[in-house]
């Protein structure tokens, strides 16, 4: 692996970058400078741990796209080929290949879910190696953020989920069109789950302080983020729900104190 790293003005002094916390614009050099040649690090927590960051600050780099993740918790940083071009006597490929092969690169050199987006073949400069491949993804269910096998669940089932969503203190939706991704991957969501168990976990949002703002970044939880694959079934399963030393809920909002924030919330700008 390359012993050096760069970084590319365009991105880190961008305001979606300078705009985040000092803690995670420390965690996304570091999580860059571990990264392999490809861009892909499969120990983002033990990082985050090792820089004594927060979890609040690799969920930001998550949420605002400067990393994507996998389900088996590797993670690769999106901007890498914008940040790095390496000796070609220097570059070693990626073990993460089933990763790497669901991902395409943008004309821009940003990693893209997109499997619509074929990868751009890249002429080096000199001696210096950038990405010179297509991908080709073998089965569009490595995408489920935007494709998923039959996506049959009908109108009313997603107005389920809006309404239970905007009884929440949380911005609210105005109108999902079916064409759109945010539809498509709450679609998705539905297909793999069920009706039941998708609105079982818009309603457990509500008993989560972290989920609504209550953690150190002021981070609170938004449509897009809950319907992405890798972030529904921790909610679903609970994972962000305050819990005593035996693993039960503690704290659960009563009725009366979530109408009260339902209430506080009404007029809220919507999306």
């Amino acid at each position: 692996m390359a012993k050096k790293r760069m970084f590319a003005m365009k991105v880190i002094d961008s305001d979606a970058f300078i705009e985040m916390p000092l803690p995670t614009q420390a965690l996304y050099f570091h999580l860059c400078m571990r990264a392999d040649d490809d861009g892909f690090l499969n120990n983002p927590r033990k990082i985050m741990r090792i820089v004594g960051a927060k979890e609040d600050d690799l969920m930001m780099l998550l949420d605002r796209r400067f990393l994507l993740s996998f389900e088996n918790g590797v993670v690769v940083i999106k901007h890498w080929w914008m940040h790095n071009v390496l000796r070609k006597d220097r570059y070693h490929e990626t073990q993460y290949i089933e990763e790497k092969s669901s991902l395409a690169i943008k004309e821009n050199g940003a990693y893209t879910e997109n499997v619509d987006q074929m990868a751009t073949s890249w002429q080096p400069k000199g001696n210096q190696l950038a990405p010179q491949y297509k991908v080709k993804v073998k089965d569009n269910n490595s995408i489920r953020d935007t494709i998923c096998p039959s996506q049959g669940s009908g109108p009313s089932e997603i107005q389920k989920v809006v309404d239970a969503w905007n009884k929440l203190p949380v911005s609210h939706i105005s109108k999902l069109s079916g064409s759109s991704k945010r539809a498509k991957m709450l679609k998705c969501r539905i297909e793999e789950y069920g009706i039941e168990d998708v609105l079982k976990a818009v309603e457990s949002i509500a008993r989560s302080p972290f989920l609504m703002g209550q953690n150190n970044r002021g981070w609170m939880i938004t449509f897009d983020w809950f319907v992405k694959p890798n972030n529904f079934p921790k909610v679903l399963e609970g994972n962000y729900l305050d819990k005593d030393q035996s693993g039960k809920e503690v704290n659960r909002m009563s009725d009366e104190e979530f109408a009260a924030l339902a209430a506080a919330h009404e007029g809220a700008d919507e999306w």
